[in-house]
């Protein structure tokens, strides 16, 4: 039909194409920000997950760690009251070397002097 020199179906068919056009290009970029969107949370999802599980690791290899050094902490200490008893033991054997040698000098002094006085 026309109206006054307009083609009024042909025009309306013209700007329902060019709407439907655009109809799809608007879904085609919805459904492009929906696919970034999803791609975006789930890598996000995903660093969180490798983050909670590096967390994880880390935690109990510091747990063992310090089980280690609780444990070197322990040995060092029996290690070291053991070198006490050691020392002491050794004090003790020197003392006792020691009284033994002024108890004897005397007795070995007058061997000596006996052995000088002696004609050969």
């Amino acid at each position: 039909m026309n109206v006054k020199g307009y083609d009024t179906e042909g025009t309306y068919v013209k700007k329902e194409l060019r709407l439907n056009m655009k109809h799809e290009q608007i879904l085609a970029q919805r459904q492009a920000l929906l696919n970034g969107t999803e791609a975006y949370y789930d890598s996000r999802q995903k660093r969180a997950s490798e983050f909670v599980s590096s967390y994880n690791r880390a935690m109990e290899r510091n747990q063992r760690l310090r089980e280690e050094i609780h444990n070197c902490m322990r040995g060092m200490q029996k290690e070291k009251r053991r070198a006490r008893k050691e020392d002491s033991e050794f004090e003790n054997l020197k003392d006792n070397y020691w009284n033994m040698v002024k108890k004897c000098l005397p007795k070995w002094e007058e061997e000596l002097d006996k052995q000088k006085n002696l004609p050969s």
